[in-house]
This record gives structure tokens, sequence and C-alpha cells, in this order.
């Protein structure tokens, strides 16, 4: 029930303002794949709290059968789940290749075009959601009204879709440059500073 959520929640706000702690130290500033695990850790805050929401009776009345339940489930596919293996790919390839990116401005487009794609499409299913299910609620609102009146979020939503195919293909280009033997014969070696422990240890 409503309970069961409510302490889930508890507990996930701690979880979270613990993580995002810890990933805010100096010694991961200016990372990118750390700045992609931020994005998922926020995620996952937003999609617990609207989880929450969502097993309240007074606000599932609105909301139960609107874009609503959609956005939750995109958040925890794409802006938690996705967002994270992104940020995994540009911590592990590197290491793995033994390359760097290639490219720091497509690595700073797929990472701004991801915010402003996961913004984009929370405010269009979240306030359109919200909208849709006022008008469904109400009677005397005819459904092609409702249709209608979703029109320009759904639009929203396919501009967010948009920017996050940018964002991919951003990846995708920098990830052939860095592991395709051609592209990458000119493409610098990775250099990777030893974590604090291991340097206090051969001090």
């Amino acid at each position: 029930g409503s309970a069961a959520v409510f302490v889930g929640l508890a507990a996930t706000v701690i979880f979270a303002v613990n993580l995002l702690g810890s990933l805010s130290g100096p010694a991961g500033k200016g990372s990118t794949a750390l700045r992609f695990v931020k994005l998922g850790v926020v995620s996952f805050f937003v999609t617990s709290l609207l989880n929450f929401l969502l097993a309240l009776r007074g606000f599932a009345v609105t909301a139960q059968f609107t874009l609503l339940p959609e956005l939750r489930d995109w958040l925890v596919l794409y802006a938690v789940f996705s967002t994270s293996v992104f940020g995994a790919a540009y911590f592990f390839l590197p290491r793995l290749s033994g390359k760097v990116f290639r490219s720091t401005a497509l690595v700073g487009a797929h990472y701004y075009a991801t915010v402003v794609g996961i913004l984009a499409i929370a405010v269009a299913l979240g306030w359109g959601g919200w909208q849709q299910g006022h008008l469904l609620n109400d009677a005397n609102v005819p459904f092609a009204d409702v249709t209608k009146a979703l029109t320009p979020w759904l639009t929203l939503r396919s501009i967010g879709l948009m920017f996050l195919t940018v964002g991919h293909a951003a990846f995708l280009i920098n990830f052939v440059w860095q592991v395709c033997p051609i592209n990458s014969r000119t493409t610098p070696a990775a250099s990777f500073a030893n974590p604090p422990a291991l340097e206090a240890q051969k001090a």
C-alpha cells in the first residue's frame, strides 16, 4: 500500500543524498561518466517520488489512466537505466581500448542533448498527463477534445526524442572513432590518475 511506498521513498531520499554527496567529491570533478551517473541518480529519485504519488488514492484518481504511468516507466528504462549505462561506457571504454574519446565536443553534445531530451519528455508526459486526467474526469468534455489537448504535449515529447537521437548519434560517432582500428590510429592514448588511496601508499 501507500505506507510501504512511503517507507521506500524515505529510503530512496537517504540513498540519493548520500550517493550524490559521494559522487560530488573533487576526485570526480569534470568526469563525463559521473555526470551521466548523477543524472541517473536524480532520475531515480524523481521516479521514486512519482511512484509514491501514483500510490496515493487522491493523486491516482486523476493520474492513473493518463500519460503519467508511462512517464514513470520511461524514467525507469531510460532516464535511470540508460543514462547509467552511458556513464559506465564513458568510464570503461577508454580503459578497454586505451584510447580517449576523440571529440570532447561530441561528448558534451551527448550529455546536454540527453539532459534536454529527458526534461522535454518529462514535462510533456507529466504536465500533459495531469491535464489529460482532469479532462478525462470531466464528463462534459468530449474525448476528441482530450486528444486535441494532448497534441502540443505529444509534439514536445517528439522534440525530446529528437534530442535523445542527436545524443545517441554523437556517442556513436565518438565510439566508432575510438574503437575502429583505422580511425583510431591518430587518437591519443588514454592516461588515468591513480586513486588517492594508491597515491598515499606510494608516498
